[in-house]
């Protein structure tokens, strides 16, 4: 019995060991827990950690797409601005994320394969589009006006479309663009 005791005993000090290595484990783990999180000023490789994260969270817009002419045909008045090209799954899905300005004359045209519904939105892009959908014969079957910036809300086409075609917010109640109207694409 007495070998038994022993034992006993030697397991409860060994149990009171590692809850005390896990009481001071705990209490040092939390020192720096709480508002503001650190203790003391921000360091230059803080600065430099937050901006790397930054920049992987905000890549910037893309660059290096090819570039095609748009011409719209409203009220007889054609309307010509200069579209990125986003014709592959990874630059579709990109798209105008990361664009804080955009110049009137200037728009991104989303090129697919077929005629089909189309669905968008507004994740990480900043400006407010304009989204004009477009079938395989050029005609705009649908547009949606002024999607809000940083919104996941879905914009889908009420038609089949085979082009996306986004602009600035209030581009095509400017130019007097409407379902129905042609465009004229270079290229394609």
């Amino acid at each position: 019995m007495r070998a038994r005791n022993g034992y006993n005993g030697f397991m409860k000090q060994r149990y009171a060991i590692l809850v005390m290595m896990c009481a001071v484990l705990f209490v040092a783990g939390c020192a720096g827990c709480g508002s503001g999180g650190g203790s003391g000023a921000p360091t230059a490789d803080d600065a430099a950690n937050a901006t790397e994260t930054m920049a992987q969270a905000n890549p910037g817009p893309q660059t290096g797409l090819p570039v095609t002419t748009v011409r719209v045909v409203a009220d007889s008045q054609i309307t010509a601005l200069s579209a990125d090209v986003a014709a592959t799954p990874e630059t579709q899905q990109t798209g105008l994320m990361y664009v804080y300005q955009m110049p009137q004359d200037k728009g991104m045209l989303f090129v697919f394969d077929g005629d089909q519904i189309r669905s968008f939105w507004m994740q990480n892009t900043y400006i407010q589009l304009d989204m004009l959908f477009i079938n395989f014969a050029g005609v705009v079957v649908d547009i949606n006006e002024q999607a809000q910036p940083l919104s996941t809300t879905t914009y889908s086409s009420k038609a089949p479309a085979r082009y996306v075609l986004e602009v600035n917010g209030g581009w095509c109640a400017a130019n007097g663009v409407k379902v129905g109207d042609t465009v004229l694409i270079d290229g394609y």
